[in-house]
């Protein structure tokens, strides 16, 4: 008796096993068009629109290629929608509609990377019995940002002279790095695009905070300082989101507003940025 050998990577799912909208939801959650899906795959795109409108099945082999760029598990194409753990674990905190759909395929791989990331450090400090004790304080919009950052100087320990012992903005970077560390909190450094994404924080509960910062050249220390301090302030609202927006521009304006300026304040004062300028007579006050 002859018995036929199954290809795996040539079988085909029966039709109607394979869910068109969960393509289309695992594609469209990596920002990418059946065309630019098509360059980094090979598929052809019109194969790849008619799979998403339930014309023709895709084979085994291809599924895995496109799980492989939708950054998904294959078993997702045969439910008729991602788990929600998936299709929310990105969370656009305050990014605008039109920034959140300009955003690039290199953005979301990093975006993934982080929460990879961020997962397995959780995973990391469950297994290790690590107790998770974050001092992070709860503060509000409505609060004085004056008044939190006198507090918050204080609790790590930067006052002016501290500052004027700096003699480079990396000293600075390190310094705060080092601070925040110090409070309970990871900060993950990668390589982003920094007109697309600056920073991003994630805290889920039973989880330590993660801060995500940009390591590559073109962002200086001082850019990456303020990034830090601006998902402090995120931190501390017990913001969350995930990305944000840092102009803020839409409806959550206010809590990016606020972040900027705790930020700000924090690295110098507005009374001590008078005062320099002032000093050094660059500013006429009247």
């Amino acid at each position: 008796m002859t018995t036929t050998k199954l290809n795996p990577s040539r079988y085909q799912a029966p039709d109607g096993w394979v869910s068109s909208r969960s393509l289309y939801v695992c594609r469209n959650r990596m920002s990418l068009s059946p065309v630019q899906t098509e360059e980094l795959s090979g598929i052809p795109a019109q194969q790849i629109t008619e799979w998403e409108h339930s014309i023709g099945t895709p084979t085994l082999e291809q599924l895995e290629i496109l799980a492989k760029h939708y950054r998904c598990p294959v078993g997702y194409f045969f439910t008729e929608m991602p788990p929600s753990q998936y299709t929310d674990s990105i969370n656009f905190r305050g990014l605008s509609k039109e920034k959140f759909e300009n955003l690039s395929y290199q953005s979301r791989l990093k975006i993934d990377e982080f929460i990879i990331l961020a997962d397995t450090l959780s995973d990391i400090v469950k297994e290790s019995n690590i107790v998770i004790n974050p001092k992070i304080p709860e503060i509000y919009l409505s609060d004085d940002i004056k008044d939190i950052v006198i507090k918050e100087r204080k609790a790590f320990d930067f006052s002016k002279e501290v500052r004027d012992k700096w003699i480079t903005t990396n000293e600075a970077f390190s310094f705060w790095k080092k601070s925040i560390e110090d409070r309970g909190v990871y900060v993950i450094s990668l390589g982003l695009i920094v007109n697309e994404i600056r920073g991003a924080s994630k805290w889920d509960k039973e989880s330590p905070p993660v801060i995500l910062v940009n390591k590559n050249d073109y962002e200086s220390a001082t850019g990456r300082t303020f990034t830090l301090l601006h998902e402090w302030a995120h931190l501390m609202l017990r913001d969350s989101g995930l990305i944000c927006d840092f102009i803020g521009d839409n409806e959550k304006a206010a809590t990016e507003h606020f972040a900027n300026k705790f930020a700000a304040e924090m690295m110098v004062s507005n009374d001590e940025l008078c005062d320099y300028l002032r000093d050094n007579e660059l500013c006429v006050f009247r």
